[in-house]
């Protein structure tokens, strides 16, 4: 796992937790597994490429 699957991936835990932190309906929190993060994780990397790519074209861009 490289490091920006690793920030994406406990980015998108700590946004799992912070949501179930402020809500009342909580059963379903045990439902989400690891591989489902994985995956969320990745399809977010992937989806994003081509938006990082211009992004890095910009002399302001700090990856």
């Amino acid at each position: 796992m490289n490091n920006l699957q690793t920030l994406t991936r406990n980015n998108i835990w700590n946004a799992i937790d912070d949501y179930f932190r402020h809500s009342y309906s909580t059963d379903v929190y045990d439902d989400i597994s690891n591989s489902f993060v994985d995956r969320l994780a990745d399809d977010s990397i992937k989806s994003k490429s081509d938006l990082r790519d211009l992004f890095r074209k910009s002399d302001g861009w700090n990856e």
